[in-house]
């Protein structure tokens, strides 16, 4: 199939649908979390620890599913594997309105979670990947922001749905959306590489001037060098350090995103109140991405780490310290634009390092190390309030992990050439 010619190159359309696509998995599968955290742990008397338990069980899942869902991705394209994933995650939802029981409400996790992991950012980020050479940062940048969007709009419509038909109700109808926007979008627009449709990546093929720029890009994002296979990425240094460091901001991040509603109700904000709050975080990360997209076209990725962990710790630091007021909002914006660029990094340093032959293999790999730090995360802050009764001693263990990323960022570089080794075509 060949797509006719257009002024505006094709791979923007499929950035477009990506970001919806992933608006609405994050918002569902992540941020819309907290807002069932009361309902819920009302109603049954389970513990935080017990709920948040849910999404930590739910992210190991989905990280131990993740080079599955890359490996499919590199065999049969992303495009059947989104389309699957979706129809098995919707119905998640949808089921989830019966809990009765809490193992009842983990096991329809999990089947979430699995689902998510053929849906979500490592099938994405390997179409952004194939169909830019040039303009990779802003185009990944922009493709995850609609992570972020997902908690503008998706917290405050959770919280109305809830507010309005119940919990019960609000999950079914959620699971619907889940149907209504992920397989259209799935099927009509999102095809897997430029050559499917008759087109090579964007800033390839041009000349002279335009040849040198794309080589400098491509050496900075990982289109240039040896194509590496997963087996080999994961005995290089480079695959380790950049795993955990992406983790341990996830343990930091994650943990944040998932109590900052009963964190601040405890605290005397309105349910309405602490769902702005964290509504407004995920608009600053729709900066974030953004600009950490744009500084990974124009500095190594590594360096961009190091920066997103130093800020990320400031940001923990201030909920630390933070009462009403002011400081909340400074919370807000400080820890939404520095943590928003996360996921774009994860992806992006998976090319940098390995190239992009087996790129949906190893960012699942990699995905499966930095998703520890999503299950870690929100348990542990459970955890450590149920026993202490505050969140303080975790936003401190937090605030040094996030320190120490930033450390192990500062240090991942692309393997020597030596050690690589070519795919076989």
């Amino acid at each position: 199939m060949t797509l006719p010619r257009s002024r505006v190159f094709y791979g923007w359309w499929i950035v477009v649908a990506s970001a919806v696509i992933l608006m609405v998995d994050a918002g569902l599968g992540f941020y819309a979390f907290g807002v069932f955290l009361t309902p819920l742990t009302r109603e049954f008397g389970w513990s935080r620890a017990e709920f948040s338990g849910t999404i930590s069980v739910a992210f190991l899942i989905a990280g131990m599913a993740s080079p599955v869902a890359g490996s499919l991705t590199d065999r049969f394209g992303a495009r059947r594997v989104m389309v699957g994933a979706a129809l098995v995650m919707g119905g998640s939802f949808v089921f989830l309105g019966l809990t009765q029981t809490l193992w009842y409400f983990y096991l329809l996790f999990v089947v979430e979670a699995v689902a998510r992991a053929g849906a979500h950012v490592v099938p994405i980020t390997t179409i952004i990947a194939n169909w830019f050479q040039e303009k990779r940062g802003l185009a990944m940048g922009i493709t995850v922001t609609g992570i972020s969007i997902g908690g503008v709009v998706i917290t405050p419509l959770a919280t109305y749905l809830v507010d309005l038909a119940g919990w019960r109700l609000a999950y079914a109808i959620l699971g619907l959306l889940i149907w209504l926007t992920v397989i259209p979008l799935s099927v009509l627009v999102i095809r897997n590489r430029p050559g499917d449709v008759g087109l090579t990546p964007y800033g390839a093929g041009t000349a002279d001037e335009g040849e040198n720029h794309t080589a400098r890009a491509a050496r900075r994002t990982g289109a240039a060098g040896p194509s590496w296979t997963a087996g080999a990425a994961i005995r290089t240094r480079a695959f380790w350090f950049a795993s955990v460091s992406v983790s341990l901001l996830f343990m930091g991040g994650t943990a944040v995103m998932a109590h900052t509603i009963p964190l601040l109700r405890d605290r005397g904000a309105s349910a309405e109140g602490a769902a702005l709050v964290l509504s407004f975080i995920a608009g600053m990360g729709i900066i974030g991405k953004m600009s950490c997209g744009y500084l990974a076209d124009r500095l190594q990725v590594r360096f961009v780490v190091v920066l997103i962990s130093i800020a990320t710790a400031l940001g923990i630091t201030l909920l630390l310290a933070a009462g009403k007021g002011p400081t909340v909002w400074l919370f807000a914006f400080v820890f939404g634009v520095s943590f928003g660029g996360v996921i774009a990094v994860q992806s992006l340093l998976a090319a940098y390092c390995f190239g992009l032959a087996s790129l949906g293999v190893i960012l699942g790999a990699v995905a499966m190390v930095a998703n520890l730090g999503f299950v870690a995360g929100p348990l542990l802050a459970g955890y450590v309030f149920d026993v202490t009764g505050s969140y303080d001693l975790a936003l401190k263990l937090y605030i040094g992990g996030c320190l120490l990323a930033g450390l192990l960022g500062a240090f991942v570089h692309p393997p020597s050439l030596p050690q690589a080794v070519e795919r076989q075509l």
